[in-house]
């Protein structure tokens, strides 16, 4: 039960953050390709959400290994958007 608390903290935080974000790309026009955007939508948004229902359900195990991956996913993403020059990249 504890698990499934942490981790929706976590998703709801995330989904916040991702909020932020999403409105500091509308001040600077961002466009993504095809393939950015399907990222995005799965990585970013979908995965975590699934990864909250499961903590709820008799598939925590699945639910905490997903949202650990989705974590990690999205480190790799904040590294490539520090390290790689993009229109997005302010530092």
């Amino acid at each position: 039960m504890k698990i499934a608390q942490y981790g929706t903290i976590i998703v709801v935080i995330h989904a916040i953050a991702h909020g932020l974000h999403g409105l500091a790309d509308m001040e600077i026009p961002i466009s993504l390709s095809l393939l950015q955007s399907l990222s995005i939508d799965t990585v970013i948004v979908l995965t975590p959400i699934i990864a909250a229902v499961l903590l709820w359900m008799p598939f925590d195990r699945i639910g905490s290994w997903l949202l650990l991956i989705d974590k990690f996913g999205c480190w790799i993403g904040i590294w490539a958007l520090k390290t790689i020059q993009q229109p997005e990249q302010v530092l």
